[in-house]
């Protein structure tokens, strides 16, 4: 019996080629979505669980409670006071970040890294990174031994073994590899391309004035009762020698597997971060998308059932039972859902790179895995099932007679659960419409968005430590090549400020009352800094001039004057003060600019001219596009005075990457967003042949009554487009209520108007009008005595 039933399954789908197309190519669009979907959630949801002992392992944040600032790492004496007060602890270890990009040299071969942080001799135990070579007890027991991944060993030292080799890092400190490990894999929140042992410079001195920090992990046994452990870290906190810096920061605890997607750290230090909501929200997509699918399904068999109402009529009259009918629509189910499965996974393993290129990740589809071996049988019986079970009953229940007589009026209903399914499909290609939109608004506003500062044109290229006292002679050569309209040597860079805060009145330790403060992002520059970042000067003293700023002036924005109270009055003359009471003269006030991305609020800016006490850069402006050969000069001057290999960046390209993953998200869910509307047309073209060939004969007697081509088009379209109103209006606060959400992540977004909504509308209901005019032209256009000849 299946024998036959797949003959016949097969014969028919060799026969109705657009029937065979339409049902084929919607579950195969609908599986390959949920497969991709479910790998990149799967990999979301592995990060850092490859760490043996995971569920030990926690990280120590901290929460400003002034400022409600979550910072991913902690004071660096913090750590040894935890093991040596608290028990429940078994383990801890610190890293650092060794800052910027890093020169690593050996021989003739320099190269530079972002990647290189300074950690302690158990790095290695507490974490599993695995080794290829040195020992996890002792690879890192010295100050300054090294231990480098195997890309980093083969760009630096080739085929040659490294162990033992030196490598000099910034040009003045000498490091010895000690141990390669392998490079961490792609589901590591922590990346890293050299872990150097820490020397007491590194991790342990005390600076003046501003706290060092480090990211933290301690190992707890599952028995420790974790809040116990809470409490104490913030009783403990007192006794830290940065007392002033963390007295206002209450301390937690997070599970290293929750670092990437449920810390939402303002500052994650070191590792990656994302967000839980892209993963439910891409789940939630896959799992409609394959719903879609199903329904559309679902819709088409129904629909096609009509067609075949005498050869379902013949088969009851010789015998045919219930079940049989029943049984034969099942298989047919489970063989469709198989082929767009085999079709699914081809199309998936095509499509998978692109998505890895996007994302950045190295997601892999193994077919000879366990799970895919359940996976695929158990899917496409499943799905399979699920698809056939309503039309297998639809299509048996009815009587053979009223079958045979072709009377679709007597096998039509009320049609009740289609127009569910229809219009479910309405709704959810209204929301990805509308959430489509809305997000393109939003990326199109950032990008449009005004910063405060002219980027256009403007470059800036890192000088290091060992340019101290050259910096100006550089800037001066590169002021003389042509095309160079203005520069500037600064401690600023888009997303790397320094912070710290200014007070209205005097302020110590030793002061009760704190006077009006805000945080700050310290500028320190030359003469030029203005004029080279193209910032605005709102106010100022006469004739002022960066080349007169010292010790005791500064230049603030307009938002540290309001913040000290000065909103309703000039602050030219004021005096603003620095933590331990050095005070300046405030000789301006600039126009707000954005020192980070427009996720963030704008901070309050001060300028100081002098020396960067960290990395310095030399922003240069360009007068005109073309610039090429200049940078080429300038490129011989760099290398000829440092020594270094030359690298430089464009700012807007720098404030482009800060939006780059909410860019691959957006690209990646209108990406999929297509895929559901395209689903939901297949599926709209399937209710448009259920109503044409269930009206047919309606609209025969209507055109011999006299009714025109135009009322005929609009009877057969007003259930539809009824549908798509309704969906619309179900539609649009779901998205305004799920939109917000996403919305509130940036500081800076746009407004929802109508008009968005208005446009999603009109545009899915031409679109619903165009794909099933070609079904009412067909149905208008016969010829009434065809249709009624059966009467």
């Amino acid at each position: 019996m299946f024998k036959n039933n797949l003959k016949l399954i097969v014969r028919k789908l060799r026969k109705e080629k657009l029937y065979s197309f339409v049902n084929i190519a919607g579950l195969t669009v609908g599986l390959t979505a949920f497969l991709l979907i479910a790998l990149y959630v799967r990999d979301e949801l592995s990060f850092d669980k490859f760490h043996a002992d995971h569920e030990e392992l926690y990280r120590v944040y901290a929460t400003d409670t002034t400022r409600d600032v979550k910072q991913g790492s902690i004071a660096p004496d913090l750590a040894g006071i935890i093991l040596s007060d608290i028990p429940a602890v078994a383990s801890a270890v610190r890293m650092i970040g060794a800052g910027g990009k890093s020169l690593l040299t050996v021989g003739d071969q320099r190269i530079y890294s972002d990647k290189v942080i300074f950690s302690e001799a158990n790095f290695f135990e507490m974490l599993d990174f695995k080794l290829v070579e040195g020992i996890a007890q002792s690879v890192l027991g010295q100050p300054y031994q090294a231990v480098i991944t195997t890309v980093l060993a083969e760009k630096l030292f080739g085929d040659e073994s490294p162990i033992g080799r030196t490598i000099t890092l910034n040009k003045e400190r000498e490091l010895v590899v000690t141990g390669i490990c392998e490079t961490p894999p792609n589901n590591s929140s922590l990346r890293f391309d050299m872990v150097i042992r820490s020397g007491v410079t590194e991790m342990d001195t005390q600076r003046p004035g501003s706290m060092m920090s480090a990211l933290t992990y301690l190992k707890i046994p599952k028995e420790q009762d974790k809040a116990q452990v809470v409490k104490m870290i913030n009783e403990l906190k007192a006794k830290s020698s940065y007392g002033i810096f963390v007295r206002n920061d209450e301390f937690s605890l997070l599970s290293i597997t929750d670092q990437r997607l449920h810390a939402n750290f303002t500052y994650a230090y070191l590792t990656d971060q994302s967000d839980i909501r892209f993963v439910y929200l891409f789940s939630g997509i896959g799992l409609v998308i394959l719903l879609l699918a199903v329904i559309n399904y679902i819709n088409m068999v129904t629909a096609s059932s009509l067609k075949r109402a005498k050869e379902i009529g013949l088969r009851k009259v010789i015998g045919a039972q219930k079940s049989q009918l029943v049984w034969y629509q099942l298989v047919e189910s489970v063989v469709v859902t198989t082929i767009a499965l085999v079709m699914a996974f081809a199309l998936t393993e095509r499509l998978l790179p692109v998505m890895n290129e996007l994302l950045g990740k190295t997601m892999e589809l193994k077919y000879f895995s366990l799970e895919f071996l359940l996976f695929v049988p158990l899917m496409g019986l499943i799905i399979g099932l699920l698809t056939g079970l309503y039309p297998s009953f639809y299509i048996s229940r009815y009587k053979p007679l009223v079958l045979l007589k072709n009377n679709m009026s007597g096998t039509s209903g009320k049609g009740g659960l289609r127009r569910i399914l229809v219009g479910f499909q309405f709704l959810v290609a209204g929301i990805m419409i509308l959430v489509t939109l809305i997000m393109h608004s939003q990326m199109t506003f950032l990008k449009k968005q005004k910063m405060g500062f002219d980027e256009e044109l403007l470059v800036y290229v890192p000088l290091f430590e060992d340019l101290k006292g050259k910096s100006q002679v550089f800037k001066n050569e590169v002021l003389g090549m042509s095309g160079v309209s203005s520069a500037t040597v600064t401690n600023w860079m888009f997303g790397q400020y320094g912070q710290s805060g200014v007070f209205a009145g005097y302020f110590d330790s030793d002061v009760k009352d704190r006077p009006p403060y805000v945080n700050v992002s310290f500028v320190l520059g030359d003469e030029d800094v203005i004029n080279t970042l193209g910032l605005k000067v709102l106010e100022s003293v006469v004739g002022f001039d960066m080349s007169q700023l010292d010790s005791t002036k500064i230049v603030i924005s307009k938002l540290v004057a309001d913040g000290l109270g000065w909103k309703d009055e000039s602050a030219i003359g004021k005096y603003v003060y620095q933590y331990a009471g050095h005070q300046r003269k405030v000789v301006a006030v600039i126009d707000d600019f954005h020192s980070s991305s427009l996720k963030d609020e704008i901070l309050p800016s001060v300028i100081l001219k002098g020396e960067s006490w960290s990395g310095e850069n030399l922003m240069i402006r360009f007068e005109a596009e073309g610039h090429q050969g200049t940078l080429k000069e300038i490129k011989a001057k760099y290398e000829s005075l440092l020594n270094r290999p030359f690298e430089f960046s464009y700012v807007d390209d720098e404030i482009e990457k800060y939006y780059k993953e909410e860019a691959d998200q957006v690209a990646l869910f209108n990406t999929f967003s297509g895929l559901a509307i395209f689903i939901s047309l297949l599926g709209l073209m399937a209710m448009a042949t259920y109503s044409a060939e269930q009206r047919k004969k309606e609209v025969s007697i209507r055109k011999v009554l006299g009714a025109s081509m135009k009322q005929l088009i609009l009877l057969l379209n007003k259930e539809n487009g009824i549908l798509v109103i309704i969906a619309f209006l179900i539609a649009t606060p779901i998205t305004v209520y799920v939109m917000q959400d996403w919305l509130s992540a940036f500081k800076y977004r746009i407004n929802l108007q109508p008009t968005i909504f208005v446009m999603a509308l009109v545009g899915f209901f031409v679109l619903n009008l165009l794909v099933t005019l070609l079904f009412s032209l067909k149905v208008s256009r016969a010829n009434p005595a065809d249709t009624l000849r059966e009467e």
